[in-house]
């Protein structure tokens, strides 16, 4: 079991989860994989499922910090592995989802436009990505489409769990949620439409903030820890701030 999870980003994107206290989730299909987001018949799952991309590795990874720490200037952010509150999921008229969970309160879970599906089991939040030949045939072989506007899959959230083995360097983890459109009545259609949004701002526990850690890119200007203090000092106040054992290890070009 891990007891520590990493997300490399910018300052820029440290700040806004410091200050909003929460987690951003991406639509899949807005991914840097063109690949991994695919659609079965009229299921476009890439408009449906987000995702919130995390490492287990602790050791800092050079590939990790350029491309996703700011070209090695960002930080890697570092959280126990459990940062979001489970909420008892409360059905809609018609759902039949019952005793199930949802990882965020029911006001930001269900809204006049949208709905964000629950969970059944919630060790399927957080899973490891798979990294496999062909990422369509994974996906055409999960999905069993049983008519023109209905399909039947054991856990559509797993299919944001897999990629293409170019990307194995990564080692990535994933949190994924599944969300749908849904009309101010009620109804839902049988091919449920994508949400109207691009993201998913999941709320992160005060117990996971107060454990927070950061590390400072390996390339890091000594203004970027000034303003990395200065955002935990404010907003994260028992933040851990640990400078990159990359640090003076690589010549900048």
């Amino acid at each position: 079991m891990h007891h520590r999870i990493f997300h490399y980003t910018n300052a820029r994107s440290l700040a806004l989860i410091l200050k909003s206290r929460k987690f951003r989730f991406t639509r899949l299909d807005q991914f840097d994989d063109v690949y991994e987001a695919q659609s079965v018949g009229k299921f476009d799952f890439g408009q449906l499922l987000f995702a919130s991309s995390w490492t287990t590795n602790e050791e800092e990874d050079l590939p990790q910090w350029s491309m996703y720490g700011d070209a090695m200037r960002g930080v890697r952010i570092s959280l126990p592995q459990h940062p979001f509150k489970w909420h008892r999921y409360q059905p809609l008229p018609g759902d039949i989802a019952v005793e199930t969970e949802i990882p965020m309160p029911m006001d930001q879970a269900i809204g006049e436009t949208y709905k964000v599906r629950p969970f059944y089991e919630r060790s399927h939040f957080f899973q490891e990505v798979e990294y496999v030949d062909d990422v369509e045939a994974i996906w055409q072989s999960r999905v069993i489409l049983t008519g023109a506007n209905s399909f039947v899959a054991e856990d559509p959230c797993a299919l944001a769990r897999f990629k293409g083995k170019a990307w194995s360097f990564q080692k990535e983890h994933r949190f994924v949620l599944m969300a749908q459109g849904r009309s101010s009545k009620h109804s839902e259609a049988a091919v449920p439409p994508p949400p109207p949004f691009m993201h998913i701002d999941v709320p992160i526990v005060d117990e996971a903030l107060s454990n927070i850690q950061i590390t400072l890119g390996p390339l890091r200007a000594p203004a970027d820890r000034l303003i990395v203090e200065a955002l935990a000092h404010k907003f994260a106040p028992s933040a851990e701030i640990k400078e990159s054992k990359l640090l003076d290890a690589i010549r900048p070009r």
